[in-house]
């Protein structure tokens, strides 16, 4: 990152009301002029507003240094923004889970954003897209669905630091053509976790539909197709309405009443005349048609049949002045109430009267692998490669075997992650203790059948007191893929309500998440889904060689155990079954102590590397979070995250501090230590 760039990049004054940190005016025109040569399209924003201060097309026109330097200039107060082109796109994550579910994807593809921006509720992610890739911007409504990815793309804007809220948390690259490049894959995979359809470019490159036929579809069914969507789901899908409703109604007041109507019902209604202006926006004839199929999908993606709302109902919708205080009336309607007497047709599935038979089929949730698995639920116990997930898992399974707990004979363990000393070594203790081991390659055994041998033991009622372990879940389905995830759990959710029993052994994230825990692998579908799961974390090596891991429970039904530790030595053994025999439970009453002097003795050994750099003259907070992070072999991310922990002036605790210098350049310096 070049010296000029971080002169401004990080620079905040004082805080707002929302304690967000509010920008320094004299870096908007330095800035500007940065991310201009950096390659960004730039345009200049009303403070503290997401609102252009000129409109695109003339702005951006022959755009030049030359031409940002004189309108900041003259509006030294205009804050920065960003419309993005056909060779970009950003994705806003604007919330924990959204961050958390961005870092997943990229994790899965590889793929490491060079530019990260930190905003008020969450990230930007900047990538350059790889040719013929395409991509359409898309927009949630974060309190619906906070775990949703927001996407910026062509003739999209955003806003840059050093705007209100805008603070460059990671830059790697010197101009936008050494972002990290994203393909068809990653963009597949971020529309399918919003539970989106992958985007799609017709042959002409543009969406065109035929005008509804006014004589079969009114504006009237258009407003009753309203009433059941929020006005408050993302701008995207707002403005596709809002289009959709100018399009069929040829752009008249009827149509921008209907489109007002039910906008203001939102707690995002940006008022009248605002409305009034982005309806004048659009265009009839401009190739890019939204029309009252649009509405339809969005009805039908709602969960409800449009053509039942359109076909009628003892309801009217009513949008005039007089009626707007009430949601709906009752239509006189003069003819004879008719009540079928046909059946419900529910009834052909109601369990009522047949829990005899439920009873047959139903396993007692009793302690199955120490107390973080119960018989006749699905587990899923998440860890980083080498932690001593599969070791730890078949210890349990053999203390449980020698309790009686567990028939061996019913326990199938699916070994598909191991070479062929591994498959080896884990097969003899099956033998010895009674348990199946299976491995893909053997016995003409592969993944791809597993899901029919399930639905096999499913519609023949042969589940009960079934365990299954599978090692690991990735290798069963797609855990990046929502539908597949979706579709997997469905059939385990069968076989557990037919009494069997489902332990999963699963990969975290390579990458920690805010918080700096680790965060399970894939979608939320596998958790959501699941009765139980763990993330099982490293703790400490102990003085004699020990190595100490937590399971630590975030999701249960029933009584397990919150947390769990577990203890086994490292190094080099004869056999797999000699390295077993050094597993055993640790004193949960030892694992707090444990924890907080891991992280005071790897807080000081980070502490020293930033007072080393502090003292060679790296002194500027980015540059000393990227030493810091290359000296001390940890993320960027973590190493400001220990420079921000121990900054201040209370000399008890904080470390350093930092003055504010020419154009607003944090310079770091240590605290003097009281003495001793």
């Amino acid at each position: 990152m070049n010296k000029k760039f971080i002169q401004f990049a990080g620079t905040t004054s004082p805080k707002d009301s929302a304690g967000s940190s509010m920008p320094d005016h004299q870096n908007f025109r330095e800035a500007a002029k940065h991310w201009f040569e950096f390659g960004f399209n730039v345009i200049p924003i009303l403070p503290y507003q997401k609102v252009t201060a000129t409109q695109w097309n003339p702005w951006l026109d022959q755009l030049s240094l030359e031409k940002i330097d004189k309108h900041w200039l003259d509006h030294p107060k205009h804050e920065l923004g960003l419309i993005v082109d056909e060779n970009l796109a950003v994705f806003d994550a604007d919330s924990s889970q959204s961050v958390d579910a961005l870092n997943q994807i990229e994790t899965a593809f590889d793929v490491t954003p060079k530019l990260i921006v930190k905003t008020r509720k969450g990230q930007h992610h900047y990538f350059k897209l790889a040719p013929s890739s395409f991509i359409k911007t898309d927009s949630h409504s974060t309190e619906a669905y906070p775990e949703r990815i927001d996407v910026k793309a062509r003739r999209s804007m955003v806003i840059l630091p050093p705007s209100t809220g805008k603070e460059v948390l990671i830059c790697e690259a010197n101009n936008v053509n050494e972002l990290s490049m994203i393909g068809q894959d990653f963009i597949d995979a971020v529309f399918r976790h919003n539970g989106r359809s992958a985007p799609q470019q017709s042959v002409a490159g543009l969406i065109t539909v035929t005008p509804a036929n006014p004589s079969s579809f009114n504006m009237g069914n258009i407003e009753a197709m309203l009433a059941v969507l929020n006005p408050d789901c993302g701008r995207e899908d707002w403005i596709h309405i809002g289009m959709a409703i100018h399009f069929e109604s040829g752009g008249s007041n009827e149509g921008f009443t209907i489109w007002n109507a039910w906008s203001s019902k939102g707690k995002k209604y940006p008022g009248e005349q605002s409305l009034r202006t982005q309806w004048h926006s659009f265009k009839i004839d401009d190739g890019q048609h939204f029309s009252v199929g649009t509405i339809k999908k969005m009805v039908t993606d709602a969960g409800y049949d449009w053509m039942d709302i359109c076909a009628g109902s003892p309801f009217e919708i009513l949008t005039s002045a007089t009626d707007a205080k009430q949601d709906t009336v009752l239509v006189n309607d003069s003819r004879p109430l008719e009540i079928s007497e046909k059946p419900i047709p529910l009834d052909q599935y109601s369990l009522t009267g047949r829990s005899t038979e439920v009873e047959k089929m139903t396993v007692e949730a009793t302690p199955l692998l120490g107390n973080i698995a119960l018989t006749g639920q699905a587990t899923i116990i998440y860890a980083a490669p080498n932690t001593g997930k599969t070791l730890i898992t078949i210890w349990l399974i053999i203390e449980a075997i020698k309790n009686g707990r567990i028939e061996p004979s019913k326990l199938y363990y699916l070994n598909m992650d191991d070479t062929g000393n591994g498959l080896l070594d884990k097969l003899r203790l099956a033998e010895e203790y009674g348990f199946h081991m299976l491995a893909e390659g053997y016995r003409d055994l592969k993944i791809v059948d597993f899901m029919a041998i399930l639905d096999d033991l499913i519609e023949t009622n042969r589940c009960k007191g079934i365990i299954i372990i599978l090692d690991t879940l990735k290798k069963f389905t797609n855990l990046m893929d929502k539908q597949k995830a979706s579709s997997f759990t469905k059939v385990i959710r069968r076989f557990i309500v037919k009494g069997g029993t489902l332990i999963a052994l699963a990969h975290t994230n390579k990458n920690p998440g805010a918080n700096g825990k680790l965060v399970y692998g894939g979608t939320t579908d596998m958790i959501d889904d699941s009765d139980c799961a763990y993330i099982l974390t490293p703790v400490s090596i102990t003085e004699d060689g020990s190595k100490v891991v937590e399971f630590e429970n975030i999701k249960c039904r029933g009584n397990v155990a919150k947390t769990a530790a577990y203890s086994y030595t490292t190094g080099t053994y004869n056999s797999y079954a000699e390295l077993l025999l050094t597993v055993s439970e640790f004193d949960s009453k030892n694992i707090d102590i444990l924890k907080k002097e891991e992280q005071l003795k790897t807080d000081t050994e980070i502490i020293s590397v930033v007072i080393e750099c502090i003292q060679s003259g790296i002194n500027t907070k980015m540059r000393l979070a990227e030493a810091t992070a290359a000296k001390a072999s940890i993320s960027k991310r973590n190493a400001l995250s220990i420079i921000e922990k121990y900054t201040g002036s209370d000399l008890a605790t904080h470390r350093w501090d930092y003055t504010v210098q020419d154009r607003g350049a944090k310079v770091f310096c240590i605290n003097a230590r009281p003495q001793t």
